[in-house]
């Protein structure tokens, strides 16, 4: 995985109103440079706050692995199939034991060395499609 640079992201909710979502970094990755829509791609999704009750794919399975520290937290691993975005992929979320509020800094590329090392993706896997929200 090629992911280098650190990144800062701040938000914001400026609506009073119930409220069910995350933020978070949304990728999809793949072992073919340029996949996003085979039956082999996986998306990753690396929330840093959440509330309404939003629950990642695989909640009710309970944390498939854990990260000790990483950005001054653990992170729980969540791991399902995601069938509602129009292709059947393989989903992990990392959730923070403590989340960010707000603001986050950090390298993007420790959360993808974190996972390699547990073994979730290889180090020559590509990241085909980044989003944050």
């Amino acid at each position: 995985m090629d992911v280098t640079n650190a990144t800062n992201r701040q938000w914001t909710r400026t609506n009073s109103s119930p409220f069910k979502g995350n933020t978070c970094f949304d990728f999809i990755l793949g072992k073919t440079k340029g996949d996003s829509t085979s039956t082999s791609a996986q998306e990753l999704m690396l929330w840093l706050e959440w509330e309404g009750g939003q629950l990642p794919i695989g909640w009710d399975n309970g944390p498939a692995a854990k990260i000790d520290s990483l950005f001054g937290t653990s992170w729980k691993v969540y791991e399902g199939v995601n069938t509602g975005n129009g292709m059947t992929v393989n989903q992990h979320s990392m959730l923070p034991d403590t989340q960010f509020s707000g603001s986050f800094a950090g390298d993007l590329k420790d959360w993808f060395e974190a996972l390699v090392r547990l073994g979730r993706f290889s180090d020559a896997t590509y990241v085909n499609i980044g989003n944050a929200g």
